[in-house]
């Protein structure tokens, strides 16, 4: 997607793209609009989501932190969302740090 990707992509990244296009393609009627369905992916802004007055309800509730300290966890059970040799690049690692939630290590 134009601006989306590195401009030389390891394997690795390609492959993370493919499973994003393989996840949103059935959702779009073109494949030019990928890059706005995606937007969400790459534009992501944490703290925009933590003042937004749509999410201020659910967050401000008594068992939000369990129930997304309970989502990562499980998140995390899966193989490819664990650590890898570098200490910081499994799959899905990056989401406690999107939604701001603490995490252990230093990446």
């Amino acid at each position: 997607s134009v601006g989306l990707m590195p401009q030389n992509p390891d394997k690795a990244t390609l492959d993370w793209y493919t499973k994003i296009i393989h996840l949103l393609s059935p959702s779009v009627g073109r494949l030019d609009q990928l890059p706005e369905r995606a937007a969400s992916i790459f534009k992501y802004d944490a703290a925009a989501a933590l003042s937004s007055t749509d999410n201020a309800e659910v967050l401000s509730l008594s068992n939000t932190d369990a129930v997304l300290a309970r989502f990562i966890f499980k998140i995390l059970e899966n193989e490819s969302a664990r650590e890898n040799n570098d200490g910081c690049s499994g799959e899905f690692l990056g989401l406690a740090g999107r939604i701001n939630l603490p995490r252990n290590g230093a990446c």
